[in-house]
């Protein structure tokens, strides 16, 4: 009678041993694929709702645009990466300094709120940074056009020496670096008219 001995040899359990290895290996793979991939989805959306509520702010703040408590021009900054003027952001009956720059990577915006000496704007700046994820890459952040745009298309957007007093319209433009190799940067963009400034022309 023959005997017959259930087991594996040596080859077979290295074998068995290695696929393992493979299927355990591809299934961590994909997990943390697929970490990945939810994480950056999940933070790049975080970033473009808070750069759609900025946006929102800058149009609001942008609309109330005005003269300032100490005569100056509304707008006293008009820069391809810093917009600088003059507007009530609050609603407290104050004329507030307001500042939106590009440095790096950084986009911030800056407030000043004045006081009540003669010169009202001496004080500091309060700081806040909107998005670390901006990737211009030499494309202006602000453009301006004059009151006569979208038909003239000469005059516009307006040249450095012009914009401060003939600006009637802003755009902004931020492009947001993407994480992934695969994906392009995402690009949001939002124009604002001056409203207060309409019928200086």
């Amino acid at each position: 009678m023959k005997n017959n001995k259930a087991g594996f040899t040596l080859l077979e359990l290295t074998i068995s041993v290695f696929i393992f290895t493979l299927v355990i290996g591809g299934i961590a793979s994909m997990f943390v694929y697929f970490i990945n991939s939810y994480s950056f989805a999940f933070n790049q959306n975080v970033t473009i709702s808070e750069v759609k509520v900025a946006f929102t702010r800058i149009i609001a703040e942008l609309r109330e645009t005005r003269t300032s408590e100490d005569g100056a021009y509304p707008l006293f900054i008009a820069n391809d990466n810093e917009l600088g003027f003059y507007a009530d952001v609050d609603n407290d009956g104050r004329v507030e300094r307001v500042r939106y720059y590009l440095v790096g990577n950084d986009f911030y915006r800056a407030l000043l709120e004045p006081n009540d000496t003669q010169t009202p704007y001496t004080g500091t700046e309060t700081i806040s940074i909107i998005s670390s994820i901006i990737s211009n890459q030499g494309n202006p952040v602000f453009e301006y056009y004059n009151g006569d745009w979208p038909g003239d298309t000469l005059n516009n957007p307006l040249a450095q020496s012009q914009r401060l007093l003939n600006t009637r319209l802003i755009q902004i433009s931020l492009e947001l670096n993407s994480a992934s190799t695969q994906q392009k940067n995402l690009q949001v963009s939002t124009q604002v008219t001056l409203r207060n400034l309409k019928t200086n022309y």
